[in-house]
């Protein structure tokens, strides 16, 4: 039954029913009619065949033919050639035809326009334009000429006047009042950076000493311990304590480790105090 091999019961000429009939996929009576229902006719498979290559043809003509008239309907949608081209024709023929009138309008113009330059050039006229350039430019230089001695006399002037303010009695004493100014400045400046010195230094130590009354540290002088845990957390009572936990003590000259209800190893302990000779005998430790 759990066999993925399909089975054909196929006894033979029995009948009663045996326990393969109950199990297997098809029931024969004799195993020539099993052997029929696992192989097929070669008669059927020739005929299926050619059936299916019928249809096969058939519906590749009639895909064949939709698709032929589909790019038929397709073509007639599309312009004709000259339907598409006589647009651009006409311009460019138009644009042709305008080509040789708008050539010769223009060499006419540029002809009429050198004309008159050509009538412009004559020697008289270059000759008198020359003339008037020159005192033109005699008129300019003598106009800059005037203006440049001017502008030196004014400056001159300028000059003179800066030069009466800066007399070396003024400005001796004046750099002498600016360095009694200065000297002044600077010693006010040194008593107030040192009051405001004196000040904070007054205010450290008072915080200090307010620190140092609220900190534990005294307290531990006095012969206290601080008991840390391994998670860092304070233990304040015994029922905070665990068996066999790692314990820091912090006195007040450095920490150490020690383990609750038994005894440290010689790894886990670490003092930042100076290490203590051993105790000689059969002292044993104190943790």
């Amino acid at each position: 039954a759990e066999s993925s091999i399909p089975l054909i019961s196929a006894v033979g000429h029995e009948t009663d029913t045996t326990l393969i009939d109950f199990v297997s996929d098809r029931r024969a009576p004799t195993p020539t009619a099993a052997a029929e229902m696992a192989v097929p006719v070669l008669r059927d498979l020739l005929g299926q065949t050619q059936d299916l290559s019928q249809r096969l043809f058939r519906a590749a003509t009639r895909v064949q033919s939709e698709r032929r008239q589909a790019l038929s309907g397709l073509a007639r949608a599309l312009p004709r050639v000259d339907s598409l081209f006589a647009l651009p024709r006409q311009r460019f023929d138009s644009a042709a035809d305008r080509l040789p009138r708008s050539l010769t309008q223009n060499l006419s113009r540029h002809r009429s326009g050198f004309e008159r330059a050509s009538a412009l050039l004559r020697p008289r006229v270059i000759a008198a334009q020359i003339a008037r350039d020159k005192e033109n430019l005699a008129k300019d230089g003598a106009q800059l000429r005037r203006a440049l001695e001017q502008n030196l006399v004014r400056h001159r002037t300028q000059l003179g006047k800066a030069s009466a303010l800066f007399r070396p009695r003024d400005l001796i004493a004046q750099l002498a009042q600016r360095r009694e100014a200065m000297v002044g400045k600077s010693k006010r400046l040194e008593d107030s950076l040192r009051r405001r010195l004196e000040n904070a230094r007054q205010q450290l130590n008072a915080h200090a000493r307010i620190l140092e009354s609220v900190s534990y540290r005294a307290v531990l002088a006095r012969g206290f311990a601080l008991v840390r845990g391994a998670d860092g957390a304070v233990r304040r009572r015994a029922a905070d304590v665990a068996s066999g936990e790692t314990l820091r003590l912090t006195f007040a000259d450095g920490d150490t480790e020690a383990i609750a209800g038994g005894t440290p190893s010689a790894a886990s302990t670490k003092s930042s105090s100076p290490k203590s000779k051993k105790p000689a005998g059969n002292q044993g430790d104190l943790f």
